[in-house]
């Protein structure tokens, strides 16, 4: 069952069209059905009516064909679970991967600091050891069949987050952002408490509402950015983090935890009345 779940990951890693990997597995329960029927049910109806010339074994046969019948529907189920990410699986999906790169790009090692991939297929695309500093994933094809090693591209979270470019109302908090590319992402009511952007390019991302408590943003650009609402509770920012042009009416400086982060109570607004004039949310 284990290496028909293997092999059928693989089919599903490697074939160019999601339908082709259903057409495998569809095919092969229909032969074995076929088979089932055609094949071993003559010499049951033999031995039913005790025809002459019926062939012994035949129950045997039968029960044999269902098990593997079984067999077969549990291992598509397995590859299907594994690599629609099922952690208990985890490692069928991985070996599908890895021999789908095989014959896939690689990237293995390269600096793609600031590459554009915005809408392009990285099925079997190996990115192990690369650089990925705020390179752009936006709009991407089956980034999720691509071999990501030890880099940001395994968590699945992070990665529809760069495909997408959507985290409103999401919880992202004490997530390693690092050297994401997210402008012009909508981020409002996300939150973010000791999340990691570090390097990350957060260019007109609309943070609008978000919880930043506690979040570090060292090296991050976050020019043009929309923080109206936010709460900045103990945010990390350096002299090299990027503030130019930051849209802002008013923040919060406090943030009062709830049962959970969506119940959480935002506090002590600044200006306490009114908003920034332009320019003043840098300044403050």
């Amino acid at each position: 069952m284990i290496v028909e779940a293997i092999v059928l990951a693989m089919n599903k890693a490697v074939l160019p069209d999601n339908n082709n990997g259903v057409i495998v597995g569809i095919f092969g329960i229909v032969a074995t059905t076929v088979f089932v029927t055609n094949v071993t049910a003559p010499p049951i109806a033999k031995d039913a009516f005790n025809i002459e010339g019926a062939e012994p074994g035949a129950g045997a046969l039968i029960f044999a064909n269902i098990i593997m019948l079984t067999i077969m529907l549990l291992g598509a189920y397995i590859a299907w679970r594994a690599l629609k990410g099922d952690q208990k699986n985890r490692w069928i999906r991985s070996c599908a991967i890895a021999f789908a790169s095989i014959r896939g790009t690689s990237f293995q090692g390269a600096n793609l600091t600031n590459a554009n991939f915005t809408g392009t297929t990285l099925k079997s695309t190996d990115f192990r050891e690369a650089i990925l500093t705020r390179t752009n994933f936006k709009k991407t094809k089956k980034l999720d069949l691509a071999r990501a090693g030890t880099t940001y591209l395994q968590n699945s979270q992070v990665r529809q987050l760069l495909i997408t470019g959507e985290g409103q109302n999401k919880n992202f908090d004490r997530l390693d952002l690092r050297y994401l590319n997210l402008q012009g992402a909508k981020l409002e009511n996300a939150s973010f408490i000791d999340a990691d952007f570090y390097q990350a390019n957060l260019q007109g991302a609309n943070l609008s509402r978000a919880i930043l408590v506690n979040t570090k943003f060292d090296r991050a650009d976050l020019r043009s950015a929309n923080l109206t609402g936010s709460c900045i509770q103990n945010w990390d920012i350096t002299k090299t983090t990027k503030l130019d042009g930051i849209a802002c009416d008013y923040v919060y400086l406090e943030w009062v935890k709830e049962d959970n982060w969506l119940n959480g109570d935002k506090r002590d607004q600044m200006p306490p009345r009114g908003k920034f004039i332009e320019g003043g949310f840098v300044n403050f």
